[in-house]
């Protein structure tokens, strides 16, 4: 068992004991590595009495946020660490090979990842976006960040959670973050047998691929054939061929800058497509109507799978477009990968709050996942 707690919370805490010989040097760089060799016993007494050392030395204000945000951390890494069978099992080689990109892409997009040129149209219309502006939103990739990297970059100051209101400076209210991409956590879960399918001599196409995430989950995660992104931003196309460039993945993934509506041979074709919010935050609602006119003509394929962020009806709904979906396609039920979770009150009763808060989360990040079958 690892627990590593960052230096912020290590500043009144003298704990030279409770470090191994090996840790010592990741101390040394404002760290906390508690490693335990004689079992999962011997790791809990050790991490609890250093967390109750660390307790006692913060104010009651500090106590608090700290709480919080390892509750949400440790209950992350207990979600990671279970790896239910509903999702594409890890490997080393695989896993070091995703890491490296997400390295990669943060060096050369930033933490908001948008092209400098593409414009928003933020659906403000609709309860759920209800003061989404330009000013009040914030885009930041769930790929190259995870909740808790975001919240380093916060302490780092390199993000904010406020912008200043019509009143100034004294106006601070809060952003809202959105992201155009899928996690890795929710990639992997796309990349398992209950949602993408097996993928082996097949092909997928992700219609606004941006950054290219589910290309590199699926050459990662999945035995999928070909992987082809579709991306009108000839500045996220160009990233992605960088990164296909570097890792060298040609054999299985291709980077296409076009329109997905002139891409009628390869939509035909598709085994596979993930659209994700591909179309509401960037064309009106006429044009989203439009569009989803096209698509409904070019998916065709019978038995073609559809993977959407949010559900197909959402998106028709807020579009405004009166197709109908049953004449179309038929939803395929998918299994949370987790059991589901008491609310945090009731774990707290238990608890196990640490655990059962951070798999509700999990979840509720997968429930967005819908998938559907084309009824041709």
């Amino acid at each position: 068992m690892n627990v590593i707690i960052t230096n912020h919370f290590l500043k009144k805490i003298d704990a030279p004991a409770a470090l191994e010989e090996g840790a010592a040097a990741h101390h040394r760089a404002g760290t906390l590595c508690l490693i335990a060799r004689a079992g999962l016993g011997a790791a809990e007494l050790e991490f609890e009495e250093a967390v109750e050392q660390l307790l006692a030395g913060l104010t009651p204000d500090l106590r608090q946020a700290f709480v919080w945000r390892a509750t949400g951390r440790l209950g992350a890494f207990e979600a990671d660490a279970l790896q239910p069978a509903a999702v594409a099992p890890r490997e080393n080689a695989a896993e070091e090979s995703l890491e490296a990109i997400r390295q990669a892409l943060r060096k050369r997009v930033g933490p908001k990842a948008v092209d400098p040129d593409e414009t928003f149209y933020f659906p403000a219309h609709l309860p759920e976006f209800e003061g989404y502006t330009a000013e009040s939103v914030e885009h930041v990739d769930a790929f190259l960040y995870d909740e808790a990297e975001l919240d380093d970059l916060v302490e780092e100051g390199k993000l904010s959670r406020y912008y200043a209101g019509p009143a100034g400076p004294r106006d601070m209210k809060e952003l809202n973050f959105v992201s155009h991409s899928f996690s890795v956590a929710q990639l992997r879960f796309i990349f398992s047998d209950a949602v993408a399918g097996p993928l082996a001599g097949k092909t997928l196409v992700d219609v606004g691929a941006r950054l290219g995430a589910v290309l590199w989950g699926g050459a990662l995660f999945s035995q999928a054939e070909r992987l082809v992104g579709v991306e009108l931003s000839g500045y996220f196309a160009k990233v992605q061929q960088e990164v296909i460039d570097k890792f060298k993945l040609h054999k299985r993934v291709e980077a296409m800058h076009a329109d997905v509506l002139t891409c009628e041979p390869l939509l035909r074709e598709a085994d596979v497509l993930v659209l994700n919010n591909v179309f509401e935050f960037f064309h009106s609602r006429q044009q989203q109507q439009q569009i989803w006119t096209q698509m409904r003509q070019l998916l065709s394929k019978k038995g073609q799978r559809l993977i959407t962020v949010p559900a197909l009806c959402v998106s028709l709904a807020r579009a405004g477009s009166e197709l109908d979906l049953s004449q179309w396609v038929r939803e395929v039920p998918v299994a949370q990968p987790y059991p589901s979770q008491p609310s945090l009150e009731e774990a707290s009763v238990a608890q196990s709050a640490f655990h059962s808060e951070a798999l509700a989360e999990q979840n509720e990040a997968f429930a967005c996942i819908h998938v559907y079958e084309v009824l041709g």
